[in-house]
C-alpha cells in the first residue's frame, strides 16, 4: 500500500487533524518558521496555506519537491505566481466557495445602513467588480428593489464609472492588480471622488486597493461603512468605521470548509468531505463591537473565528430573531433573503 503523501499545512486553516491523516500526513507549519519547518522536510510535493502566506521565491526554495499549491482563499497576492509557474509548480485555490459568506456580510452592512439612514436608500447602492460576490450582491439588491448600478470594465454592460460613483454607498469586490489596464492598487483614491457626492464605503475586497492618504481621509471624514480589510495587517492603527472586521467576512462554516474541500480534492485523490460542526448565526454589529474595543487581537480573532451559519441554514426560530433585530426593514429584504420560507 502506497505511502500517504505528506502536506504542509499553516496553523489556521480549520482541517481537523483526524481528518486529514485519513489520506496525507499533515505537519503543521507557522509561518514565522516555516524556513526551517521546510528545510526539514524537503521531499513534500504538496502545501496548503492561506491568504496571509507570503511564499517569497527564497522560501519555496526549500521546498525542491513542491508539486502543488493549495490556497484555501481566492486572494493569491502574497504567492510569486510567475515563480510558481516557472517552476511548474499548480496552485490550486478555493475561488468562489466563500462568495455567499461575503454577500450576506455585506447584506447585513447595507441593513445597517438603510435603518439608520434611510433617506439615502433612494440613492442606492454602487458595486465595483462584478466577480462571483459582486454578481451575488446585485442580484441581492435588484430583488429588494433599491437602485443600484455596477462597475466592471472586464464586462460588457457596465456602468460608467462615474456614475456608480454617485449612490450614497459603495461595496467593493475586486482583485488585488498591480499591473494590466486597470491596476486596483490604490483604486480608492480620493481623487476619483472629488466630483461625487458618494458617503459611504464597504471594503470587504482587499486592503491594496486603499490609497493610504485617501484611506485616512475618508476615516476621519467617517466616509467608511463597513471594512473588514486593510493595507496592513494586522493593522497598527484601526482606521475609524462604523463597523470594522477582522479579515473574516468570507468566514461562514460552509465557506471555509468547502473551500479547504475543494482544494483538496484537487490536489489528492479520495478525500472525503470535512465533518461539520455546529454553527450558530452570526451578527456583523455584535462582532465588530467586540473587536474594536481590542483590535490588538486581530490575528487571533481571525485565526479562532467560531463557526458561522449562513443565512440559508438558520433555523425558523433563528430567522425569527433575526428578523426582529432587523425590525424596521420593509419585508422585502427578508423575502430575498429567504425566499423559499414558508410560514
Amino acid at each position: 500500500m502506497p505511502h500517504k503523501p505528506f502536506l504542509l499545512i499553516q496553523q489556521g486553516i480549520p482541517a481537523p487533524q483526524d481528518w486529514l491523516e485519513i489520506f496525507c500526513r499533515p505537519i503543521w507549519f507557522v509561518p514565522e518558521t516555516a524556513q526551517s519547518t521546510f528545510l526539514n522536510k524537503q521531499d513534500t510535493t504538496l502545501l496548503l496555506v492561506r491568504a496571509n502566506f507570503n511564499g517569497s521565491p527564497e522560501l519555496l526554495d526549500c521546498l525542491p519537491q513542491l508539486a502543488s499549491v493549495g490556497l484555501v482563499s481566492t486572494g493569491s497576492d502574497n504567492l510569486p505566481l510567475n515563480y510558481l509557474q516557472q517552476r511548474g509548480i499548480t496552485l490550486y485555490t478555493a475561488k468562489g466557495a466563500n462568495a455567499r459568506a461575503v454577500q450576506e456580510y455585506c447584506i447585513q452592512a447595507l441593513a445597517h445602513w438603510a435603518l439608520e439612514y434611510p433617506h439615502e436608500v433612494e440613492r442606492g447602492v454602487g458595486i465595483i467588480g462584478k466577480g462571483r460576490i459582486g454578481s451575488l450582491l446585485l442580484e441581492f439588491i435588484q430583488r429588494i428593489n433599491i437602485p443600484v448600478s455596477w462597475y466592471d470594465p472586464f464586462l460588457p454592460g457596465s456602468q460608467p464609472l462615474e456614475q456608480v460613483l454617485q449612490h450614497a454607498i459603495l461595496s467593493y469586490h475586486v482583485p488585488l492588480t498591480r499591473e494590466g489596464p486597470w491596476p486596483t492598487v490604490e483604486f480608492i483614491h480620493r481623487i476619483i471622488f472629488q466630483q461625487t457626492t458618494i458617503q459611504r464605503i464597504i471594503n470587504t475586497s482587499r486592503g491594496g486597493i486603499w490609497h493610504l492618504p485617501s484611506l485616512d481621509y475618508f476615516s476621519q471624514q467617517g466616509m467608511i461603512w463597513a471594512q473588514d480589510v486593510y493595507p496592513t495587517e494586522p493593522p497598527a492603527v484601526l482606521p475609524q468605521a462604523r463597523f470594522s472586521t477582522p479579515h473574516i467576512a468570507g468566514y461562514s462554516t460552509i465557506g471555509r470548509l468547502q473551500g479547504i474541500e475543494k482544494v483538496l480534492q484537487a490536489m489528492l485523490p479520495d478525500v472525503p468531505p470535512i465533518p461539520r460542526p455546529p454553527s450558530k448565526p452570526w451578527y456583523l454589529a455584535e462582532e465588530s463591537s467586540w473587536f474594536t474595543q481590542q483590535p490588538q487581537l486581530f490575528q487571533e480573532r481571525r485565526n479562532t473565528f467560531p463557526w458561522r451559519k449562513e443565512f440559508a441554514e438558520f433555523t425558523a426560530e433563528e430567522r425569527a430573531q433575526f428578523k426582529e433585530k432587523f425590525s424596521g426593514l420593509p419585508p422585502a429584504w427578508f423575502a430575498a433573503i429567504w425566499p423559499h420560507e414558508k410560514g
